[in-house]
């Protein structure tokens, strides 16, 4: 089996649902760490939240202040990924998850913009 290297093989590929609708991208990982000193995955996040604190903390500050409705990143636990490829595949349905309610409240803020019409 090949060696995965997370932060160039996952960290911000393209994310897909069981039925290959887009689902944003892998902002961000959880892991777990073990008195040994390994580490095991445990999810996936998806936020602009955590994109954010990826560039730095304070900016994270301010997407929390954004009126979109989401206060903590939406995390897919690491048994839904069924393939890892360009894309990322998870056993999720995009229909019934929180990522829709985001995507349509994130749509909603945005048409608002001066110039977005």
């Amino acid at each position: 089996m090949a060696k995965l290297q997370l932060i160039r093989d996952v960290l911000d590929n393209r994310l897909l649902d069981r039925n290959g609708r887009h689902l944003g991208r892998v902002d961000g990982l959880i892991a777990e760490y073990k008195d040994d000193g390994s580490a095991r995955v445990t999810g996936i996040e998806v936020s602009h939240l955590t994109l954010a604190r990826r560039v730095h903390p304070l900016l994270e500050r301010f997407a929390r202040r954004l009126p979109l409705g989401t206060r903590e990143p939406f995390v897919i636990s690491i048994d839904k990924v069924t393939e890892i490829g360009i894309d990322v595949i998870v056993d999720v349905d995009f229909e019934i998850s929180e990522l829709t309610a985001f995507e349509r409240r994130l749509e909603r803020w945005i048409s608002r913009l001066p110039g977005a019409r």
